[in-house]
């Protein structure tokens, strides 16, 4: 590749798909070289939910993709790129309408504000969310949940303290592979209260 570019027989087109070439093959070398670094211990799948304010209407007891292109959705982007928002987008077709959401909470406003409707995942979902309708994806949507640890970080007091505090609540919310059932449940009284919240109006 190299000495093709230094040969000077390349027209302009060509000399830049080779150097694009060399850029990703070089950012794959360079993401196999951090992952052998890392140590992934998987902890627990969760399901993810649909996420519609109380007053919309017609909401059917179960959501598919192509329900969804239907709807504006919001997409949680807390990180660039959100491992959330490319699990999500791997489900909904493509071409699918979406808005860049920063947080949790403020998805979770945005959908209770009627800006829209979101995917949320079980960790999000607690009883007290009235202004909010669940429903379950179908096909379910499930993400796996795990934790990351550079080989190399030393393996102090603290870290240890934390790595045994989340292998613990894992194994008492649903580990080894099995979503949790709790936010699962949670699910149910807030959908009870999004409902009883749009039949008051």
């Amino acid at each position: 590749m190299v000495e093709q570019l230094e040969s000077g027989g390349l027209d302009l087109e060509a000399a830049v798909s080779l150097v694009e070439r060399g850029t990703r093959l070089a950012a794959g070398c360079n993401q196999l070289v951090d992952n052998a670094e890392l140590r992934v211990t998987r902890l627990r799948d969760e399901l993810m939910f649909a996420a519609f304010p109380a007053g919309e209407k017609g909401v059917p007891e179960e959501i598919t993709p192509e329900y969804i292109t239907r709807q504006r959705l919001l997409l949680l982007t807390e990180q660039p790129p959100s491992a959330g928002q490319t699990t999500v987008m791997g489900w909904v077709p493509a071409g699918t309408p979406s808005m860049a959401v920063g947080t949790v909470e403020a998805l979770k406003s945005a959908v209770a504000s009627d800006v829209g409707m979101a995917i949320l995942p079980e960790v999000a979902i607690d009883a007290n969310m009235p202004n909010i309708i669940l429903r379950p994806l179908r096909p379910p949507l499930i993400r796996t949940l795990a934790l990351v640890e550079h080989r190399n970080k030393p393996d102090g007091p603290a870290l240890q303290i934390v790595r045994r505090a989340l292998l613990e609540l894992a194994a008492t919310s649903g580990g080894n592979g099995k979503p949790a059932r709790k936010s699962i449940e949670s699910a149910k009284p807030a959908r009870a209260s999004a409902k009883a919240g749009h039949a008051a109006r």
